[in-house]
């Protein structure tokens, strides 16, 4: 990888609340999502559904994932991510279990099977190498039990490769402790990698500090996440985009075979 994602993710966990408007509204909102998408592809109740999140970061969909009754288990690369989402848990009343694991070496670093594995909010798009995403999906696809599903969700790149934006719309938020302006600025190269430099600026009176974290990310088609999910043996693809699901991104699906 040209960069430490693990060190990204570190040095965000103390500020990735300040992103959201409302991030406890937004575990519930995308926990709701989330559970109707799998739902009526699952023949279990969802305390005897056992959920594998591998890309959980402070736990925005895991513990919301838990608060409805799901038996889930969150890891994630960034260790300090994990030590939020387990204040973050307890905080909130969710009854969930966490560990460290890259998606490269999943297989070996998580125990057991999982009826459900999930990886929200662009994650996958970490892995700069096409080779690295496909022993991600086999690692994947290993975690599940014999028909289990894979759910994640990923930029619209198929647009974004059309219009490679050198900055995306700033996020403005207003709440009892002041402003927050997070904003994006994107630096792309020509093999469809592009660097995020990401700032976050708080105002509170007449004062303002901002911090600035990059990482790296591929621009990943919906086209190659779907021919690597059938290599690594996966069946019944299907994409869904924001105005059939109400998510902000596209959501893939897939049954293990």
């Amino acid at each position: 990888m040209r960069n430490n994602v693990s060190d990204f993710y570190n040095n965000l966990a103390s500020e990735y609340k300040s992103i959201f408007k409302d991030w406890d509204y937004s575990v519930k909102w995308q926990a709701d999502c989330i559970d109707n998408i799998i739902m009526p592809q699952i023949y279990t109740q969802r305390n005897h559904t056992e959920i594998l999140d591998c890309s959980c970061g402070i736990g925005t969909q895991a513990i919301g994932l838990a608060l409805l009754g799901y038996k889930v288990h969150a890891s994630d690369l960034s260790i300090k991510e994990i030590e939020r989402a387990k204040l973050e848990a307890a905080r909130l009343g969710a009854e969930l279990s966490f560990s460290t694991a890259d998606f490269r070496t999943l297989n070996k670093q998580i125990e057991g099977t999982f009826h459900v594995v999930i990886s929200f909010d662009n994650s996958l798009t970490h892995l700069l190498k096409p080779e690295e995403l496909q022993v991600t999906f086999n690692n994947i696809n290993e975690k599940l039990v014999d028909n289990g599903l894979f759910v994640a969700s990923i930029r619209d790149y198929d647009k974004f490769l059309e219009e490679r934006p050198k900055i995306l719309p700033p996020y403005v938020h207003d709440d009892q402790e002041g402003r927050r302006i997070v904003v994006q600025v994107w630096d792309w190269n020509d093999d469809d990698i592009y660097k995020v430099n990401q700032y976050i600026t708080k105002q509170a009176d007449q004062e303002c500090s901002t911090i600035c974290n990059s990482t790296f990310y591929r621009a990943i088609t919906r086209e190659e996440i779907s021919e690597k999910l059938s290599t690594a043996g996966f069946y019944n693809i299907h994409w869904m985009m924001p105005e059939e699901t109400g998510f902000y991104q596209p959501i893939v699906t897939a049954r293990k075979l």
